[in-house]
């Protein structure tokens, strides 16, 4: 497990939980691709490129909740530059006042200590499989980010 990589993520993660925004964006590149699947977040889902685009659409998520929405880390796996990672939300929305407690699956590229690309995804395999170095080419879901694929088999 590239620790290193790992980190880097797992800073991400920890800086919205803490309110700190900023820092949650200065860990990606300036180029870098946010995809959303429609079945993870189907009100919010669609392609982002760029820090800024990418900020946008964090903060736009992040206004539709009342403040102290977290992410909990519940596994995380390495390959390489690649870190896989499924996250718990919990959170209640602003206008409807809703309960959000869901998990997601993440896959990330990161290198030179910056995110360059991730995906969300609601296709979180079991905790004892460990997807990160399983292929997942032959089922409708991949980890494609332009034409190169976040499945390490597959790069």
């Amino acid at each position: 497990m590239s620790q290193e990589n790992v980190d880097v993520v797992r800073r991400y993660f920890d800086a919205p939980n803490r309110g700190d925004f900023r820092s949650a964006m200065a860990s990606c590149a300036d180029d870098v691709v946010l995809v959303i699947d429609d079945g993870a977040i189907p009100t919010n889902a669609g392609t982002f490129t760029g820090r800024e685009a990418v900020g946008e659409w964090f903060a736009d998520w992040f206004r539709s909740f009342v403040r102290g929405y977290r992410f909990r880390i519940e596994e995380v796996q390495s390959a390489g530059e690649r870190v896989f990672l499924v996250a718990h939300h919990d959170g209640r929305g602003r206008s409807s006042g809703v309960a959000i407690d869901w998990t997601l699956a993440y896959a990330f590229t990161i290198q030179g200590a910056r995110s360059l690309a991730w995906r969300c995804t609601e296709d979180a395999p079991k905790p004892s499989e460990p997807w990160g170095l399983r292929c997942r080419r032959r089922r409708s879901r991949t980890w494609p980010v332009g034409r190169r694929s976040l499945c390490p088999q597959h790069r």
